[in-house]
């Protein structure tokens, strides 16, 4: 079973999901949770969904490190900062359809989750805030 937000254990557990663990992440998630990347924009609903956008995720940068900090869980909610690093190894599809070849240059960019939980603390939505800018700068992508 998973740690439910307020718990202690729960930031370290919920990095390492994310970080290697595609299995253990979807058992944070209620059956019918939704996932969504603000900077791409698609809406993930349901497990399976979520674990494709982990190995989209995965392939795009196989070697991710994900590192939750200084999460706020309450009333059906939590907030929490966290740092994403990783080598650019897999191609990236843009919003515009356009697809970007792998550079292998490292990058390391800051987000914000906002998420909401049920009692059993399972979440039913998670949304990511970052700056995919950030990361297209570091890997060396020009945008034009």
């Amino acid at each position: 079973m998973t740690p439910h937000p307020t718990d202690p254990e729960f930031t370290q557990a919920f990095s390492k999901a994310w970080t290697d663990d595609p299995d253990a992440l979807v058992e944070f998630f209620a059956p019918e949770a939704y996932y969504r990347d603000m900077a791409f924009e698609p809406k993930y609903v349901g497990r399976e969904a979520i674990s494709k956008f982990h190995r989209y995720m995965s392939k795009f940068a196989p070697d991710s490190f994900i590192e939750f900090e200084d999460i706020r869980a309450a009333d059906g909610r939590f907030y929490g900062k966290w740092r994403w690093s990783g080598t650019y190894g897999g191609p990236l599809r843009l919003r515009n359809g356009k697809v970007i070849d792998a550079s292998g240059k490292q990058f390391t960019v800051f987000g914000v989750a906002i998420c909401e939980y049920g009692d059993d603390g399972r979440l039913t939505s998670h949304e990511d805030y970052w700056d995919l800018a950030t990361v297209l700068d570091q890997v060396g992508v020009t945008i034009a």
